[in-house]
């Protein structure tokens, strides 16, 4: 799992699932950046440190319908996004 903190604005991940947890949170989704043809950097405002402490335990209180629907948004734009690059 690669997270990398660019500043104290944003947040920055190759992670799909954390990036679609984040966002069922309610964390905004900022930018998608292609790395090439397959993979996306999902560039986040800067998430409580709650959730990602939540996120490294399993938190089993998400609601999974969300998180379900934000990981098929984020697949859809990142295939989106990664299309053009080769």
């Amino acid at each position: 799992m690669s997270m990398v903190q660019t500043d104290y604005s944003e947040f920055t991940t190759e992670d799909l699932r954390l990036a679609a947890y984040l966002a069922s949170k309610g964390v905004r989704i900022k930018q998608l950046i292609p790395l090439d043809e397959f993979r996306c950097a999902f560039v986040l405002d800067n998430p409580s440190p709650e959730y990602l402490e939540a996120w490294l335990r399993g938190d089993p209180q998400s609601n999974a319908v969300q998180v379900i629907n934000e990981y098929r948004h984020l697949t859809r734009d990142s295939r989106q996004v990664c299309r053009g690059v080769r």
